[in-house]
This record gives structure tokens, sequence and C-alpha cells, in this order.
């Protein structure tokens, strides 16, 4: 899945319902950091956040560079909240 994942991140990036198969797969294994990057293509956008979220401090900056495209409130103030603790009481090293 791993080979076919990267297929479809440099040669079809546009297939929302494959990127939804995708990320669904690695959710079923706990792969939060790559369920999330392909929800993110899948246009799932919460939901992406959240995993990466999940998947914890070496995401940051897919979740900055996710947010910062969106440009969706709702995102940013999420994404501000994990970084300053508010989400799990650990602030991040800026």
């Amino acid at each position: 899945m791993d080979e076919y994942a990267k297929i479809i991140l440099q040669i079809d990036e546009r297939n929302i319902d494959e990127h939804l198969r995708i990320a669904q797969y690695y959710e079923g294994k706990s792969q939060w950091g790559r369920a999330a990057k392909h929800y993110e293509k899948s246009e799932q956008l919460n939901k992406a956040l959240k995993l990466y979220i999940q998947e914890g401090e070496a995401c940051i900056p897919d979740m900055i560079e996710m947010v910062a495209k969106a440009k969706l409130d709702a995102l940013t103030h999420e994404l501000v909240d994990y970084l300053m603790g508010e989400t799990d009481n650990i602030p991040k090293e800026p």
C-alpha cells in the first residue's frame, strides 16, 4: 500500500475517491500521519488535522502547511490551540 500511495500522490493527486480509500486504510492501521495526508488530499481537512494532531509534533510542518493553504478560521484556531498546549496541556516548542 505504501508504494501505491506514493504513486497516487505523484501522478493522480486530484483523485479524491482514491485518496479517501487510502486514508481509510491507513487509519485502520493506526498510521495517523499517513492517513491525515490522504484525508487532506481528499479534501477532508478537519479529519486530516485531527489525525495530524494525533500523530504528534513530527507532523507540525504538515499541519501548518495545510492550514495555511486552507485559510479556514476553524482550522487555524484548532492548530493554534494545539501549538499552545490547550489540546493536550503540552505547549509545543516554537
